[in-house]
């Protein structure tokens, strides 16, 4: 009797330990999936190219978010308007991600194609032209 009494307490004793290990083990993985805390998305605003044909359209200090008095006209000679987030400056964000690029690489693609003989190409971050 006292053999089979050991035996039970042994055995009960055993799972206390196996449940307890398990539960701190749960705790440190779920702790630690929390460390990602979900990502707020980014807002993009809609910001105004305020230099000229020969200023550098990725320099994010020639930008401002009032419009052109004259608007967007043609003829398509220079970025006119950008769609990116703030930089914390007031300024456009160059080196936010818009897909697999950046607000740069995308502003530098669209100002290439203003060379092209088939016409500019607007993208998601420039997404008008204007004449100087």
């Amino acid at each position: 009797m006292k053999n089979t009494f050991a035996v039970k307490t042994s055995l009960f004793t055993l799972i206390l330990a196996l449940i307890a290990i398990g539960t701190f083990a749960f705790s440190a993985v779920m702790k630690k999936g929390n460390n990602n805390p979900a990502k707020t998305p980014v807002l993009n605003q809609t910001w105004y190219f305020t230099g000229g044909s020969s200023d550098d359209p990725t320099d994010p200090a020639l930008y401002s978010t009032n419009p052109p008095s004259e608007g967007c006209p043609t003829p398509l000679e220079k970025i006119c308007e950008v769609q990116a987030p703030d930089n914390g400056q007031e300024q456009p964000d160059m080196e936010a991600q818009v897909g697999s690029q950046t607000v740069r690489s995308q502003i530098i693609e669209a100002h290439a194609s203003l060379n092209d003989p088939a016409g500019p190409t607007l993208n998601q971050t420039v997404t008008a032209f204007r004449a100087n």
